[in-house]
């Protein structure tokens, strides 16, 4: 079997497309259920004062969006904004998670992987926080 390539597969995938400056998505807003690949451009996480917080960028091949569909989440945990002059995403909705998944089990090893990195960001982004902070 040849190796898993997410871009490739994204290309079968329906696309949005974003110019810099547009938001992917806000914190708090109905959440989709859609997984997102960053096909092209620059995405990074955003902040309640819209400023960009340092790490956070994802490029080509990175997920958006894992930590809210894998927990069931009913709204949106982050914002996500375009940082680049434009941005491709692939659309992944629970059903092409599933298929691609049955078909490349190397997928939910990239999946998993980039939910634990969230996860583990946004774990340290907490404990950085001060007390009245909050």
């Amino acid at each position: 079997m040849p190796a898993f390539d997410l871009l490739l597969q994204a290309e079968a995938m329906p696309h949005r497309h974003l110019r810099g400056g547009d938001y992917v998505y806000r914190f708090g807003k109905e959440n989709d259920d859609n997984i997102y690949v960053v096909v092209d451009g620059i995405v990074i996480e955003v902040d309640g004062s819209e400023a960009f917080k340092y790490g956070t960028e994802i490029e080509a091949g990175g997920f958006l969006g894992d930590i809210e569909v894998m927990s069931g989440s009913k709204t949106r945990v982050q914002s996500f904004k375009v940082k680049s002059m434009s941005a491709t995403l692939a659309i992944m909705d629970k059903r092409a998670v599933n298929l691609l998944g049955g078909l490349h089990p190397q997928f939910f090893l990239n999946l998993l992987k980039s939910a634990v990195d969230n996860l583990t960001r946004a774990e340290q982004l907490l404990l950085q926080k001060k007390p009245d902070d909050q």
